[in-house]
């Protein structure tokens, strides 16, 4: 049950900032949940193949997921900002 209140509130966050970056909300909240799914996964299967303990595998899977959702998170992080508008006031007027 926390983990799925987890991800509600990661992908908000994500949709918020690609709000912010001018970014299509929708898709980078789907970007979000896919993440930590695959990560979750792909932390489990490894875990799985070394024939580890159950205890080993969700806490592994727990940190490829959240491995998975940083990389995610830095990637949309350094996308540029969008531009509303464009002062001209606030403009450098050393050329004139």
């Amino acid at each position: 049950m926390l983990e799925i209140i987890g991800i509600i509130f990661f992908a908000r966050k994500i949709g918020s900032i690609a709000q912010e970056k001018g970014l299509p909300v929708g898709w980078w909240r789907f970007y979000a949940v896919m993440a930590w799914i695959l990560g979750e996964f792909a932390g489990g299967f490894i875990a799985g193949l070394l024939q580890q303990d159950t205890i080993v595998i969700i806490l592994l899977a727990y940190l490829c997921a959240g491995i998975a959702c940083f990389t995610l998170y830095k990637i949309i992080s350094s996308k540029p900002d969008v531009m509303h508008e464009f002062d001209f006031d606030k403009q450098d007027n050393t050329y004139q």
